[in-house]
């Protein structure tokens, strides 16, 4: 809400915690005061990690909660789970019947793992819903949001007086987090790392472990971090009310990727990128990437490839979509645009295309067409998520 405290977000392995900024982010790192208690359950699935193969083992991470549904159950104590995209055999002594559906947290990881059942009510599943509930209601992309505040810091910049100095190094980290149209994947890979997406993983990793004066200095550094200082040395303005959009956009952002990461969704990431107009939104739907043994997908035969989907609507040139599968021999690209001029004049660029793309260890695959405004869309509604229809934001308690 503009003008309210922004909210923290923690994910530390099998914790959620949120905490407002004041409260939490004086010290560095943070204390794990306020760490959540552990899921109290008896009820648990052993899953059959060596029959599963290497999908299945690379879920199977402490911390994780995954939505789980009962394929098959042959034989008292045997069953065949579902979780997320994975089949997954296990035992348990639980009464389970064919097609029923729950939340289960995992406890250890590998051969080890357990999975205990999440019941309605589970401290863990509401500490998520009622975070999600504190900042879903910024539905526009977190690229937007930066172009609303770019152009309100230039504003209050110019104007006498004031946190000159904080608003323009702010400024200046902010035009850090748009993509340029020359960037190479090493250029993404650098702005998702101090984007803000990742501010958390960073704590949970020196909770573990004390951090060097250089990781201390990246964590400053993160878009997040200088985000929360802004929020707290900023008087109540445009300003400072444009900061507190953004921070809880974007961590409706990460919230909505932990929920569809439980039930194997892709992840969304957005950022700005520069447009006639000013900035446009690029948005990215990312098929989370499992570990495979070599070659070998889950029943034996080829990997399945992973997928990519680039969204982004430029002002001039309208909607582009592209779509990747990657696999170990083979990239293929399909790029859809909203005119056939404009697909015709893409493949005028094929070959330079192509010589970019080739690496020497993949064959490149490129199709270009023009699409109806149904294949344009990149997927379902943000809130279209299997963790909600099955978990509603609706609190009904009072």
């Amino acid at each position: 809400m503009p003008g309210s405290p922004g909210i923290g977000l923690l994910f530390f392995p099998g914790e959620i915690s949120c905490e407002r900024a004041g409260d939490r982010y004086q010290g560095w790192p943070p204390s794990r005061s306020h760490a959540m208690e552990p899921v109290a359950s008896t009820s648990a699935i052993r899953p059959v990690a060596a029959i599963g193969g290497g999908d299945a083992r690379s879920i199977l991470q402490d911390g994780r909660i995954l939505a789980a549904q009962v394929l098959d159950a042959p034989d008292e104590g045997r069953l065949m789970l579902a979780l997320g995209r994975h089949r997954v055999p296990a035992e348990t002594n639980l009464r389970l019947e064919e097609g029923e559906s729950f939340l289960v947290r995992v406890e250890g990881s590998g051969e080890a793992a357990l999975l205990k059942v999440l019941g309605v009510g589970d401290p863990v599943v509401e500490r998520l819903l009622d975070a999600l509930r504190r900042v879903i209601g910024e539905g526009r992309p977190v690229g937007e949001l930066l172009a609303d505040l770019a152009a309100t810091l230039r504003a209050e910049s110019a104007r006498p007086g004031g946190a000159l100095a904080e608003l323009r190094t702010l400024l200046a980290d902010l035009e850090g987090q748009a993509m340029g149209p020359k960037a190479a994947g090493a250029d993404l890979a650098g702005l998702f790392e101090r984007s803000g997406y990742r501010y958390e993983a960073l704590l949970a990793r020196f909770a573990e472990a004390a951090p060097t004066a250089k990781e201390l200095r990246a964590l400053r550094a993160n878009f997040k971090a200088r985000l929360l200082e802004a929020l707290d040395s900023l008087e109540d303005g445009p300003a400072r009310r444009a900061v507190d959009h953004v921070l809880s956009s974007l961590e409706a952002e990460q919230l909505l990727n932990v929920a569809r990461r439980a039930s194997g969704d892709p992840l969304v990431f957005s950022f700005p990128f520069p447009d006639p107009a000013g900035w446009t939104t690029a948005t990215l739907f990312v098929s989370e990437r499992e570990d495979r043994e070599e070659g070998e997908g889950e029943s034996g035969g080829p990997a399945a490839p992973e997928t990519l989907t680039l969204a982004i609507r430029f002002s001039r040139l309208g909607p582009v979509r592209v779509d990747l599968a990657l696999t170990e021999t083979q990239l293929d690209i399909r790029v859809f645009v909203e005119e056939e001029a404009l697909a015709a004049r893409v493949r005028s660029d094929t070959e330079e295309l192509l010589s970019r793309l080739d690496d020497g260890r993949r064959s490149v695959r490129l199709f270009i067409r023009a699409a109806t405004a149904e294949e344009l869309e990149p997927g379902a509604h943000p809130l279209d998520i299997e963790f909600l229809r099955r978990h509603h934001l609706m609190d009904l308690r009072g």
